[in-house]
């Protein structure tokens, strides 16, 4: 009997053994399945992840989608703006370069004037432009003419002798019989000498808000100050509105003239006195056709002190866009349909151009 105790201790060793692998072996199989059985679990919640990156992927394209669309913003962006839905001012960062070509087609009156130059009737920026938006809703600009005429512009403009009477011109007498010639109401005269660097503009604009700016800008004669040749202050008021967006553009703009400086005119038609005061405002729509567009404007100006019969030129635009950022154009216009001498469609002028947006 007592042989048989080593035997039995050992017997039951190897069955404590044994139950202990068994138990390990159960418990790692269990854990086995556990896993088998959360793995599943964890598909479907990267699966809800998917889907609510995807929903959130659709709520931000909808919420843009919903976001007003921005007229200037896509200047920048490089897209088209057609013309009727271009703003007050540049949009901010972006500036602009225009070149006006000028030719006279005046019948029985100083026709033989050509450069760089506009008379059209909506435009106070005329010749060679440059202008862009600095700050905010703030604009700045500055443009120049340079016109060469075939006839000495003495001969275009009545002089005062000493003796009290008036020699007349021996040549055209311009579009309103005198000599005078007109950007936008303000008044010049060519010089002595064929070739003739007419006002230069430099002006800020200010956009209010959508629909309605403020301008000031100074006119600065760049050949002799007389007469109507001298520094004037201009205080414009520019209003548009986009009746139908790519469309239908509808846009006016009175403006107040203010010319100062002392001056000894050779010439006994021009204005002597220290300041005169002038007006100009002119009103028409723009239509866009895709990138073809049109412009219609009538103007009227009048010197206010010292009195001078009023003006009225009328100019019709067509344009192209030809790239995002690029326009060409050309404009017909009545200088003076009210002229002193002639008739109506005398005193006339084609304009033609590009301005082109960086």
């Amino acid at each position: 009997m007592l042989k048989r105790i080593p035997l039995l201790l050992c017997a039951l060793v190897a069955a404590s053994l044994t139950a202990v692998s068994l138990d390990a072996v159960a418990q790692s199989a269990a854990e086995d399945a556990g896993w088998q059985e959360e793995k599943p679990a964890e598909e479907p919640a990267a699966a809800d992840d998917s889907e609510q990156a995807a929903a959130t992927d659709g709520e931000k394209a909808e919420k843009k989608a919903e976001e007003p669309f921005d007229e200037d913003k896509p200047m920048v962006r490089g897209k088209t703006v057609y013309m009727a839905d271009r703003g007050i001012i540049l949009p901010l960062g972006t500036g602009e370069a225009r070149l006006d070509l000028f030719v006279g087609l005046n019948k029985g009156m100083e026709g033989r004037v050509f450069g760089v130059g506009s008379a059209l009737a909506s435009e106070r920026n005329v010749g060679l432009t440059f202008r862009g938006t600095l700050w905010g809703p703030f604009e700045m600009g500055m443009s120049v003419q340079y016109l060469q005429t075939l006839d000495n512009g003495k001969k275009t403009r009545p002089h005062g002798n000493f003796d009290g009477t008036t020699t007349p011109p021996s040549t055209g007498r311009g579009p309103e019989g005198d000599g005078t010639r007109r950007v936008a109401g303000y008044g010049y005269k060519f010089a002595d000498g064929f070739s003739q660097f007419v006002p230069a503009y430099l002006y800020g604009r200010f956009k209010v808000v959508e629909q309605f700016g403020v301008e000031l800008g100074l006119q600065i004669p760049t050949m002799q100050a007389d007469g109507f040749n001298r520094p004037a202050l201009r205080i414009g008021l520019p209003v548009q509105y986009i009746a139908v967006p790519g469309l239908l553009k509808i846009h006016a703009r009175p403006d107040l003239l203010i010319g100062f400086g002392t001056t000894e005119p050779q010439d006994s038609a021009m204005p002597s006195e220290p300041v005169n005061v002038g007006f100009y405002v002119d009103a028409g729509i723009t239509i866009s056709v895709a990138k073809v567009f049109f412009d219609v404007t009538v103007g009227y100006g009048l010197d206010v002190y010292p009195f001078k019969s009023g003006y009225l030129p009328m100019s019709i635009l067509v344009g192209y866009q030809v790239l995002t950022r690029l326009d060409v154009f050309a404009g017909f216009t009545l200088e003076n349909m009210t002229p002193e001498f002639g008739g109506a469609g005398d005193a006339r002028s084609l304009s033609v151009g590009f301005q082109c947006r960086f």
